[in-house]
């Protein structure tokens, strides 16, 4: 399973689009991977995870073949995980011309929850005509596994909306699993119980507040709790790793002075570009 991390800053971006606050001016200053985009992660280059409005200066970043993606796995509707314009860039209104012989993908299924379907025809019926060549959706529901291009998600039910039902996933491939965690804060009790006794090989987490409370979002102080109850629910061992992303200035500390912190505790801060292979 490979998995590269395209962005990992909340929905402001990092350093904020307008802000002139100490910390967005020190990320500023200091570059490297101080420097988050919008969160968005690509899994065996045909998944993506979450439709960034950054995804063009991604693909340019990282040199993306965008039109291998053969699935969008979704986690929630807000504008910075669905882009609906970057979506449907992808048709042929837009004058999009894909090679199929090159690796190219005719169709990509949109797997979400009921709002993100909302958002998803509202899309199509206004930008795309004619999008059942390009694009087709799938509502997913909590705890029911599915498969995308040859990998198993299950949808865990997010602690982020009173008024959506937002997602964090379980993924799944050749014996590695995944916790994939962003933009949520502690997560209910029901979702460990799903998850008892399975093994995580890797578990990303949502730690946008930093050393704050939480509050729709994680930070290491919920980090350190939903170690303990996967630990507790015999979910990880010594040689699962714990990666922190979904960073916001509001946390008060860039990636480099929050990357300290989170060593304190054995977590790992996820930098934009970073791939792993489980």
């Amino acid at each position: 399973m490979k998995l590269h991390y395209l962005g990992t800053g909340a929905s402001e971006g990092f350093p904020a689009v307008y802000c002139e606050c100490d910390v967005c001016e020190r990320a500023l200053q200091s570059g490297g991977n101080n420097i988050k985009r919008r969160s968005s992660v690509l899994i065996n280059d045909r998944i993506l995870m979450d439709v960034s409005p950054d995804l063009y200066m991604q693909k340019l970043k990282f040199g993306l073949q965008l039109a291998r993606v053969e699935s969008v796995v979704v986690t929630h509707a807000d504008e910075d995980h669905f882009d609906v314009f970057s979506l449907m860039l992808r048709g042929k209104p837009n004058y999009c011309t894909i090679h199929y012989d090159r690796g190219g993908t005719r169709q990509v299924q949109v797997y979400g929850n009921q709002t993100v379907e909302s958002l998803f025809y509202w899309g199509v019926k206004k930008k795309l005509r004619g999008y059942q060549e390009q694009l087709a959706y799938q509502r997913v529901e909590p705890f029911r596994a599915f498969e995308a291009s040859g990998m198993v998600f299950t949808p865990l039910i997010a602690n982020h909306r009173v008024d959506e039902l937002c997602y964090i996933y379980m993924i799944e491939q050749g014996g590695k699993r995944v916790l994939y965690a962003n933009d949520t804060d502690a997560i209910e009790e029901r979702n460990y119980e799903a998850i008892r006794g399975l093994h995580f090989d890797l578990v990303s987490m949502d730690c946008a507040r930093g050393i704050l409370p939480g509050d729709g979002h994680m930070g290491l102080a919920e980090n350190v709790e939903m170690k303990r109850k996967l630990e507790q629910y015999g979910c990880v061992n010594e040689n699962t790793r714990y990666l922190l992303t979904h960073i916001s200035h509001m946390c008060g500390m860039t990636h480099d002075e929050l990357a300290i912190e989170a060593g304190k505790y054995g977590f790992e801060l996820a930098y934009d570009g970073l791939i792993l292979e489980l």
